[in-house]
């Protein structure tokens, strides 16, 4: 950082380990801008020890950018952490090309609707609301499967012994990622919390519409991306009705799809991500050092 003359030091993902680093991210004239993905930490995941380590690394930071109308909420309602900057911007895919076009989606003639979750397997995802969904529709005569796909999930799914179910407990790698998800025809994310997902801004860039659940910033991302459907509650029912309505509505699917498509061009474009980011290290970049938070 001294030998390159370093004026600010962004950090793309918070993580317990980098905390007593932190402090030298702030070596003389730097400044240090983190990208705070959560307000808080999810069910399952917060603890003492990563209450401890994330407060010792917030002590440290010069500013924050945030991905969602709701973490910023969060954050505004922390003592701590509303005198800083916050600059805002959305969530893009990342591990979809974002030069490529892909083709708008349409629903399958020849199998049944193959739903899929991706991801972390950590309690708040849900798990056991898109099995009772699933169960729902098919026994009303809507023909369904469901995939999902991550690590650590035999702990948290159990046992469900149906044909019309899949689960892949492993770690995924990167160069994966796009043929899972395109092998869906629905992402569901049926989250009993959230901040924003990753996998639905990948999924959102694919035309690969999205149920999700009304928590967190997960509605405000299908909604400005119009590519999916907010179910009316976080229960099984009501996912399951969402998917009806998705997969029976006349042409609902493919306006999904298309919608998606476009606004990972648009308003969800990287061009867009880096101009706001840009204008976030500018102002961090020149602000006065006796107006940094402690």
């Amino acid at each position: 950082m001294r030998v390159n003359d370093v004026d600010v030091v962004i950090v793309g993902m918070e993580q317990v380990l980098q905390a007593p680093l932190a402090r030298l991210f702030t070596t003389g004239k730097t400044r240090y801008l983190l990208l705070l993905h959560d307000g808080q930490g999810h069910l399952g995941e917060d603890s003492l020890i990563s209450r401890s380590l994330r407060q010792m690394q917030l002590a440290h930071v010069s500013g924050l950018i945030v991905l969602s109308d709701f973490v910023r909420d969060q954050v505004a309602q922390d003592p701590r952490l509303s005198m800083l900057p916050i600059f805002q911007t959305r969530y893009p895919a990342n591990v979809v090309d974002p030069d490529a076009s892909y083709p708008m989606r349409t629903l399958p003639r020849d199998r049944p609707v193959a739903l899929g979750m991706f991801g972390r397997a950590v309690a708040y995802k849900g798990f056991d609301l898109a099995i009772e969904a699933c169960k729902k529709l098919r026994a009303a005569g809507t023909p369904v499967t469901l995939t999902i796909i991550g690590k650590g999930l035999k702990q948290l799914v159990g046992n469900v012994d149906a044909d019309w179910f899949r689960v892949e407990d492993r770690w995924i790698a990167e160069d994966e990622v796009l043929a899972i998800l395109q092998s869906f025809d629905v992402i569901l994310l049926p989250y009993k919390e959230a901040s924003q997902s990753g996998v639905l801004a990948e999924c959102t860039a694919l035309g690969i519409p999205a149920i999700v659940t009304p928590v967190g910033g997960l509605p405000e991302q299908v909604n400005e991306a119009k590519c999916g459907i907010v179910s009316e509650a976080i229960s099984g029912a009501s996912i399951a009705d969402a998917v009806l309505t998705l997969i029976e509505t006349p042409g609902k699917y493919e306006e999904c799809s298309r919608n998606g498509i476009s606004s990972s061009h648009t308003s969800l474009s990287w061009e867009i991500v880096r101009d706001e980011v840009a204008q976030a290290i500018s102002s961090i970049a020149i602000l006065d050092r006796d107006t940094d938070a402690v």
